[in-house]
């Protein structure tokens, strides 16, 4: 697989690419909600190849300018935060347009998800941590994603992050009540989510 670099952009935490991955995930996820033509299944699996390519083979540098003005922590965080967008877009993805044998990466994508977690001292951006807690069974990992939450609301002190919060516990719960009577496996987070629920911007 060919590896491609791409800058982290700073203000962002990630490359744009990244971001345009997120984008093109968005736009599947609307138009198999939105068709009822019988090929939907095939068409959004053929895209889904292609993004999965991109993003796993995606890597992420800071640019010689941003070196030079940052720390080692801080360089640290930059490149830990641009690859957990990039494990929640893959994990994003999966949930878009599920196919066989995906609970295996799933396991291996959210391994590398906390040890990303690990290398950043408080993690920032809301929207990779959200998807990693929406796909936790694990109580050590629940408590582990509460820990980060409560860490970042100090840090950022915005209501944001408590409604995020609001919404994963939401999550958990129907998620349990499904597994109670149903062990045919987990569901997009976005159907655990009460219709008058408000949800974070990203969700």
């Amino acid at each position: 697989m060919m590896l491609c670099m791409y800058t982290v952009i700073g203000l962002f935490g990630c490359s744009v690419e990244v971001f345009d991955n997120i984008s093109s995930i968005n736009q599947i996820r609307t138009m198999i909600l939105k068709s009822e033509r019988s090929d939907i299944k095939r068409n959004t699996e053929q895209f889904r190849i292609v993004l999965q390519e991109k993003l796993e083979s995606l890597v992420h540098f800071l640019s010689p300018d941003e070196v030079a003005h940052s720390t080692s922590a801080q360089i640290r965080d930059a490149l830990a935060t641009a690859e957990l967008y990039r494990l929640a877009s893959l994990l994003y993805l999966q949930r878009v347009v599920p196919v066989a044998g995906d609970e295996k990466k799933r396991i291996s994508y959210l391994e590398q998800a906390y040890a990303a977690m690990k290398e950043v001292r408080v993690a920032t951006s809301p929207w990779p941590v959200f998807i990693f807690a929406c796909e936790t069974r694990s109580e050590e990992q629940r408590i582990y994603i509460l820990d980060i939450l409560d860490r970042m609301d100090k840090i950022r002190n915005v209501g944001n992050v408590r409604v995020m919060r609001s919404v994963i516990e939401n999550v958990w719960i129907q998620q349990d009540l499904r597994e109670l009577v149903d062990a045919t496996g987990t569901i997009p987070w976005w159907l655990c989510i009460e219709s008058d629920l408000p949800v974070p911007w990203f969700a």
